[in-house]
């Protein structure tokens, strides 16, 4: 039952899941356990979309945003609140994205292993070295295309 759940859940996409979240109570009640990834979700998408993932699936580990320029803090506040656990969180080309949410990950997520925050001008060197500071565990950071780091960071 369960371990078919998992694997089932380890193969759909961020949208699927959310309708199969509505099509049975009973995957309502196993599958936000079972889902680690969330992938795949729209360049569109809105805080609010993103927000509502995040507090059903509080068990991700890895989060990609790629692309999805429409977030703003209010979503990656959304990852550290909700997601605890988090290991790798890709926000590249998220460009409306500042300090203060990537801080408060840093602060709540501790066990970030890999960031990737290319593309994303508004960020500062305050927010990398908190994030330096915070997250033992990092192993790959890629500030690429960060517009106000120094050469320090």
């Amino acid at each position: 039952g369960d371990i078919l759940v998992h694997h089932v859940a380890s193969l759909l996409r961020a949208s699927e899941l959310t309708g199969a979240l509505g099509a049975c109570r009973a995957w309502h009640s196993m599958m936000p356990d079972a889902v680690r990834i969330l992938d795949s979700i729209k360049p569109d998408a809105t805080d609010e979309m993103v927000t509502a993932l995040l507090q059903r699936f509080t068990r991700a580990t890895y989060i990609y945003l790629r692309g999805c320029t429409r977030l703003t803090d209010r979503s990656v506040t959304a990852v550290a609140k909700f997601c605890p656990h988090l290991i790798q969180l890709i926000l590249e080309r998220c460009g409306n994205l500042t300090d203060a949410a990537i801080i408060e990950v840093a602060n709540k997520c501790p066990m970030m292993a890999q960031l990737y925050v290319r593309g994303c001008d508004k960020l500062t060197d305050a927010a990398i070295i908190e994030v330096v500071n915070r997250c033992p565990m990092l192993a790959q950071l890629n500030v690429r295309g960060c517009g106000k780091l120094t050469d320090a960071a």
